[in-house]
């Protein structure tokens, strides 16, 4: 089971998982860009910023790879274009 599903794996989500996967919850990231799926699994998130910087494996699926999980918690950080599909 995963604890963490985030719905939109851009620069609100993205961020989100990589700090959640730092923490060490099994966060789930889902983001309809295929390129950018394949991009976070393979080299992993990185946060870049004036507070801190660093790096962290994730992991992401498209939606249709998202099959029947069950999560503690569902997150959706998409943008109002993509929100309706997502719910």
């Amino acid at each position: 089971m995963d604890d963490v599903v985030i719905w939109g794996a851009g620069a609100i989500g993205g961020t989100i998982g990589a700090y959640l996967a730092r923490a060490g919850a099994k966060a789930l990231l889902v983001d309809t860009d295929a390129a950018h799926v394949a991009a976070l699994n393979a080299t992993g998130s990185k946060i870049t910023g004036p507070i801190e910087e660093f790096s962290v494996r994730v992991r992401a699926v498209t939606p249709d790879q998202v099959r029947s999980r069950r999560a503690t918690t569902c997150s959706v950080c998409c943008g109002g274009r993509s929100a309706t599909p997502a719910c």
